[in-house]
């Protein structure tokens, strides 16, 4: 009836700045969506950049942000994720994420090129631990409480 095939994506966290939009999507030990039901190539990645087109207003930045365990499993045991797969082509392929997006104008793709970005949990606490001094003791105690919840999950290694 109203034209809308998919369920409503609901991205784990956004971010919102005078001049940036980051949707953030993060996976703790599972794979992303590789496809909606009605359409086999349209995965949680391609929704997660749309969103952020979507939402970003005139003059805001759109950023789509995947927060994973790891960048590769290997081993004997391990599989393969479609975020392995899939991440590097939407960051480094323009006419992949064009083929992916196709209801997106060039102007829209143009908005959001070199803006999908991949971080392992431990790469983003690294991130937040450099900058921990510009936070009060509030947010140190809270930053504290994050360290020790990834570290008892085995999410701050280096893996990859």
């Amino acid at each position: 009836g109203d034209g809308i095939l998919e369920a409503a994506y609901e991205p784990d966290l956004v971010v919102r700045t005078p001049d940036t939009l980051v949707v953030i999507a993060g996976l703790y030990r599972h794979d992303i969506e590789a496809r909606t039901a009605w359409d086999p190539t349209r995965d949680a990645i391609a929704r997660g950049i749309d969103a952020a087109l979507d939402l970003a207003g005139e003059g805001q930045r759109p950023w789509f942000l995947l927060v994973t365990d790891d960048y590769r499993h290997e081993g004997p045991s391990a599989q393969g994720t479609a975020y392995e797969r899939l991440m590097p082509r939407y960051q480094r392929d323009p006419a992949w994420l064009a083929a992916r997006l196709p209801h997106r104008s060039p102007t829209d793709l143009a908005r959001v090129e070199g803006r999908v970005r991949w971080l392992s949990w431990a790469d983003l606490m690294d991130v937040v631990l450099d900058h921990q001094s510009a936070l009060n003791g509030e947010q140190r105690l809270l930053l504290r409480r994050m360290v020790d919840y990834l570290r008892d999950r085995r999410l701050l290694f280096k893996g990859g």
